[in-house]
Parts: structure tokens; sequence; C-alpha cells
């Protein structure tokens, strides 16, 4: 039972160059594919078993994901598990916002036919969308007035609400795995109940 455990949880079964982050890929390019439906104004009819094909893809997605950071949580020390969770989403997220706010904003402002200083007039300039949301948690959908005549009015980044609950999750995974690591003999009937 011990190996078993190892396997799946200590991460020593889990090589490094194993196919998951492809097929993540995959399923990520699903995902962006599902939700350019309602911002484009068109109806994706891929349906499996009643639910979207983008549903699917989220579902398989956060599983495998799922299994990969609780595997990064049993084989790396507390610090060194949160350290490497925010390399990996800090950089990223805040390079999306940074470009968002300096250079598609101002861009989109170009194109609409207004001048750049009208985005520094509005209740949310580029510097108040870029700082209200560096933290993970949105505070601010809209940069000034662009994208207002969208679908989703002056929504720049919709699906990046996701990450703060992304975040508390490996939070969430890193105090169960370290109870688990401490309370080694409750471990079995905690997986079963938790799954």
């Amino acid at each position: 039972m011990k190996n078993i455990f190892g396997i799946f949880f200590d991460g020593k079964g889990l090589k490094k160059d194993n196919s998951l982050n492809i097929i993540r890929l995959f399923l990520a390019i699903l995902v962006v594919y599902e939700h350019t439906a309602p911002l484009g104004g068109y109806k994706v009819n891929l349906d499996l078993f009643g639910k979207s094909v983008g549903a699917w893809a989220v579902y398989i997605f956060f599983g495998i994901s799922g299994y990969l950071i609780t595997a990064s949580a049993f084989s790396n020390s507390v610090p060194q598990y949160l350290i490497k969770r925010i390399a990996r989403i800090f950089p990223a997220y805040l390079a999306i916002q940074f470009v968002t706010a300096f250079i598609f904003a101002p861009l989109v402002t170009l194109l609409n036919g207004d001048s750049i200083a009208k985005l520094w007039e509005t209740p949310v300039t580029p510097i108040g969308y870029f700082l209200g949301n560096s933290l993970l948690a949105i505070k601010s959908w809209g940069i000034g007035t662009t994208l207002s005549t969208n679908p989703y009015p002056k929504a720049w980044n919709g699906s990046t609400w996701t990450i703060w609950n992304e975040f508390l999750c490996y939070i969430i995974i890193v105090i169960i795995v370290s109870l688990i690591i401490k309370y080694k003999k409750i471990y079995i009937p905690l997986m079963a109940f938790l799954w």
C-alpha cells in the first residue's frame, strides 16, 4: 500500500516526460474555442452526454491538474510548493494584466477614434486596472469605456476570475496534504472522503 501511495502522491512515479502537458494544452484550446462563441456571437454545437465539449475539457483539465498539484504538494516542502505555485501563476498573470492595460486598451481606444488621454479621465485607468487586479482577485473588469459595445461590455479578461479560485485550491491542497503526511494513519479514509 505504501508503494501505491508513493506512486500516486509522493511524485515518485510521476515522470517529468509524461504527456499530460500536451493533453492539458489540447483541453485548454477546446476551452478557449468554447469561450469564443458568446464573444463572437455564434453557438458551438459540440455536445457530449448533455454537456458541451468545453465543459468536459474543463473537467478533465482540472482533474489532471488536481492530480499534478497534489503530487507536487506531496513531493515538496510547504515553502517549496508555495514558491512553485506562485512562480507558476503570478508572472504570466501579471504579464497578461500589463499587456491588457497598457497595450490593448490604448490600442482599442485609438482604433475607436478616441484619444489615449481619454483612458486617464475615467474611474478605471490602465494603472487602476493593473494594480486593482494584480493580486489575482478581479476588482475591475474594464478599462475606461473600452469594449463597451461587446456582448460582455467592458470585460477584458473574463476568464481570469478563476485564477483566484485556483490559488485558493492550491492552499487547501497543501493544508490537506500536510495533515495527511503528519497523521499517516488517517490518510486512506481522508483521501477516500476527499475523492
